[in-house]
């Protein structure tokens, strides 16, 4: 009764802080004229409530909607030291993971990627070795000057594992350099690590910022449930285009009103084989089909390719996505503060060399310009051809 009495008071003081959060949060957005709202729909039957809600109505409800998961996963974090989550190993170090966490990114986005992963170095003195997961990086556009820092992260123990994507083995429209490459890469690095690791997968964009005890409570509640993610904004109604629909052979209308997963920050079991059939495969395999994953009419004005065929096949298979990132223990968009924090970490003179802030801008367009030149993903000519031959 002691326990569960200081758990509730917990929640308690925690919806307070959050709502003073919010309250001061919406005065300001108020007053300087930003002031904006997604109508959130939590109901597959429809919102009738949501007419009469006001703006600061509104992200109450949602509050009291995530507190009632906020439960579930402290009382996760109580049980840390009984759920049993079997480890994974690395062939090279011979090293045991709980879990594995994957990112990707581009030269554009090397930066954010930089500081991501010295954000989870620091995490690593503040969490027990054992319950520490395997850090795997993909390179999804990259050219050779930047290749020496991934490398010497690796070697100075920032990541655990560094991979050029190979995109010579996918179709050609996942090029990343080419419309992003409609995010259908992101299906096909976590079907690589399904097989190559297998156990809990969690996906994080390197925009993310996970909290400690996020990294330590989330692989149980991935477990538990077999998929995982936090929501994101508005509905399937918003950012699902009806191509997709289609596709699935799938009334729209009965979708509508679902909430949108949050396609920048994912978990998976894959031991958990109805996930797997229901979730992880069909995911891959819409990843593969642009006719899928982005129909025909649709753009990023009306769609959010892996995000919406996500969404789709968790809510098809009896999964939901609830609570804003924040309440989960992970802030979002944070690559926009990579310089200074990294130069943060400069000044400490906890940063390893050549570092992304002695490089040159790196744009969007100059990710374009390999497809023109898919060798420079490798550090020499040879070892792209190498690649190719693989194939």
């Amino acid at each position: 009764m002691g326990l569960k009495r200081t758990g509730i008071v917990q929640i308690m003081i925690l919806v307070i802080i959050w709502i003073v959060f919010m309250t001061r949060w919406l005065v300001k957005n108020y007053s300087s004229g930003n002031f904006s709202f997604d109508r959130h729909c939590y109901s597959a039957n429809g919102c009738p409530l949501k007419t009469f809600l006001s703006p600061v109505q509104e992200p109450i409800q949602e509050l009291e909607s995530s507190v009632q998961e906020l439960e579930s996963f402290q009382e996760l974090q109580a049980l840390q030291e009984i759920v049993s989550v079997p480890e994974t190993e690395t062939i090279e170090t011979g090293r045991k993971f709980p879990y594995t966490i994957l990112t990707a990114a581009s030269g554009n986005h090397l930066c954010s990627l930089e500081s991501f992963l010295y954000h989870l170095h620091d995490l690593r003195r503040k969490i027990p070795e054992e319950e520490f997961p395997r850090i795997v990086v993909y390179n999804i556009g990259m050219n050779r000057t930047h290749l020496p820092i991934l490398n010497q992260l690796q070697a100075n123990g920032i990541i655990d594992e560094n991979i050029i994507f190979d995109f010579n083995k996918y179709p050609d429209f996942w090029d990343v350099s080419i419309n992003a490459g409609e995010y259908g890469w992101k299906t096909g690095i976590i079907e690589e690590a399904r097989q190559k690791y297998g156990g809990v997968l969690l996906w994080l964009d390197s925009g993310d910022s996970p909290s400690k005890d996020f990294l330590r409570s989330i692989v149980h509640f991935i477990k538990l449930n077999g998929f995982w993610s936090p929501r994101s904004s508005a509905t399937m109604e918003t950012w699902t285009h009806a191509g997709l629909f289609k596709y699935f052979d799938a009334e729209k209308k009965d979708y509508n009103d679902y909430i949108n997963c949050n396609g920048a920050i994912i978990g998976f079991d894959t031991a958990n084989a109805t996930v797997v059939d229901n979730i992880m495969i069909p995911w891959y395999n819409c990843g593969l089909d642009k006719n899928c994953i982005a129909p025909e009419g649709s753009n990023r004005s009306n769609h959010r390719q892996d995000q919406a065929a996500l969404t789709f096949l968790a809510y098809r298979s009896g999964h939901e996505c609830y609570g804003p990132p924040i309440i989960w223990g992970v802030d979002t968009h944070k690559d926009i503060d990579c310089k200074v924090s990294l130069q943060k970490v400069r000044n400490k003179k906890k940063l390893f060399n050549p570092s992304s802030l002695d490089l040159p801008k790196w744009f969007r367009t100059d990710t374009e310009e390999l497809a023109h030149h898919p060798e420079w993903r490798y550090a020499t000519d040879e070892d792209y051809r190498a690649a190719v031959a693989r194939i």
